[in-house]
């Protein structure tokens, strides 16, 4: 972030490195940024938080800018930023420094600006005031307000004193978007000195610093400000003259959604009085600039008045599969069809879930309950060997296996549970464990049908129709038709042994 020089501009990069004195990011910069004479930048560290609360009574801030770094706090946050009643992140009084108390000569300093520290003088520093003038006798002049988005007054310009000039209001800078440009307020200039009593000038006030807050959600019920200082009097009541205020700071608020029950502040320091409408009063502080952007919705006042901003945002998906991050049930996998069928019970898609765990997803997984990293698959068949059972593994794969049939004989447990058959056997013997196999010779042929000739439109159930005979009711229908015949097609003339 450069700091003075050309103020204000900044971005934002990620740490690849760090090491013999250098920083290296994962990108290169879009900008110049530039140290030395009057040019200072700061490198920041960006506070990255799931979710972000200042409890009551608590503060986020920074140290004040001290010429090289300070006077920002910036962090991101995913999830919820929440700041509750009588919680604060605040940069009051951390901005652009405002000129001291003068220890030589008679006249003011200037506050520091976006260019420069300041110098003895009554002009405006850019944002930074001028300080007031004076010959050392009469009464001097007041300092400059600072200035940022609105410029500063000038203080009173005493009089008696051959030179009777206020320090300027320092000037406005940077934009309404803080996008790109965020700037301290301008410090504020101290005022004239007074020879006869030994007394110096009131020091002026410091600027507002910059937060750069960003978060998915924001519940905004505390402070949230960058308000600039107020000036100080002359030594000697109504002798030397006042310090000018300091100018407001910058606030940048991104938001998916948010609201705030207490106004953003970004406002400027007072100019000292000693009352009574007094020639050596300073000059106040200008606003400093608040911008807010959202997404989707956000309520609240801001003082000054915020340049809002509403962004055609799109939501992350760090897939690119076309389904936001929030909704993804595979945010990290491509999963346009967000598919969950193997266990549609849980959060996570076929795609990116693995419960057992083999490192295969259940979207390939022959076994999706059972450990098998290796998917080991003896007979082909769309489940492998870990969660078949011996007989399921050594059937030739000589018709479809229906989901839930866990001896692979074509049969699902269901129906083998209802006719009687043993639902973990695909062959036998013992009798009755393929459910088409009815003298249980491990072939299916013509004779097996036959069975069905004394009983065919017998309904159940059994009791009270003794006729009824369940092992032969294969559609579980509660009666025997020619539709339990039809199923004997697939399996004719076939062997259930290898």
């Amino acid at each position: 972030m450069q700091m003075q020089g050309t103020g204000g501009l900044y971005e934002f990069g990620t740490i690849q490195s760090v090491g013999g004195g250098s920083v290296t990011l994962t990108t290169n910069l879009a900008s110049a940024y530039y140290v030395g004479g009057n040019a200072k930048a700061q490198l920041l560290r960006v506070g990255n938080y799931q979710d972000l609360t200042v409890l009551g009574g608590g503060v986020i801030t920074a140290h004040p800018w001290d010429g090289s770094t300070g006077g920002v706090v910036a962090f991101r946050v995913s999830g919820v930023l929440t700041v509750a009643a009588s919680g604060v992140i605040s940069v009051n009084e951390q901005g652009y420094r405002g000129a001291p108390t003068n220890t030589t000569g008679y006249g003011g300093t200037q506050g520091e600006g976006q260019t420069s520290p300041g110098i003895q003088s009554t002009s405006a520093n850019g944002t930074g005031g001028g300080g007031g003038c004076s010959q050392g006798f009469g009464n001097p002049a007041g300092g400059g307000g600072g200035g940022y988005g609105t410029t500063g007054t000038t203080g009173n310009p005493g009089n008696n004193n051959n030179c009777d000039v206020g320090g300027a209001g320092g000037g406005t800078a940077g934009l309404a978007d803080l996008s790109s440009v965020a700037l301290f307020g301008g410090g504020a200039g101290s005022g004239g000195a007074k020879a006869d009593c030994g007394c110096p000038g009131g020091y002026g006030g410091t600027g507002g610093g910059t937060i750069l807050a960003f978060a998915s959600v924001a519940n905004i019920n505390g402070t949230i400000s960058a308000n600039g200082s107020d000036g100080a009097q002359g030594s000697g009541s109504n002798l030397s003259a006042n310090g000018g205020g300091g100018a407001g700071g910058s606030i940048r608020l991104v938001v998916g959604s948010g609201s705030t029950s207490t106004p953003l502040s970004a406002t400027f320091g007072s100019g000292a009085i000693y009352g009574g409408g007094s020639s050596q009063d300073g000059g106040n502080g200008g606003s400093g600039r608040i911008h807010v952007q959202y997404c989707e919705s956000f309520t609240g006042t801001s003082n000054p008045p915020a340049n809002v901003e509403a962004l055609a945002c799109t939501p992350p998906d760090d897939d690119a599969d076309g389904v936001p991050n929030d909704s993804d049930n595979c945010p990290s996998t491509p999963n346009p069809g967000q598919e969950n069928n193997v266990h549609p019970g849980t959060p996570a898609g076929d795609h990116c879930e693995d419960p057992e765990p083999d490192s295969v997803f259940d979207i390939i997984d022959n076994c999706p309950d059972v450990a098998n990293g290796g998917q080991e698959n003896t007979d082909g068949d769309q489940w492998g060997d870990a969660c078949e059972t011996a007989d399921c593994i050594a059937v030739p794969t000589l018709w479809a296996t229906p989901p839930g049939d866990g001896d692979c004989d074509g049969w699902t447990t269901t129906v083998e549970n209802f006719i009687g058959t043993d639902p973990l056997d695909a062959c036998g013997p013992p009798a009755d464990v393929w459910p088409v196999d009815i003298d249980d010779n491990q072939v299916v042929t013509i004779a097996d049908v036959g069975f069905y000739v004394t009983i065919l439109n017998e309904v159940g159930p059994n009791p009270p129709n003794p006729n009824y005979l369940v092992r032969f009711d294969l559609n579980m229908d509660v009666k025997i038709t020619i539709a339990d015949v039809g199923f004997f097609v697939t399996f004719l003339n076939k062997s259930c042994t290898p």
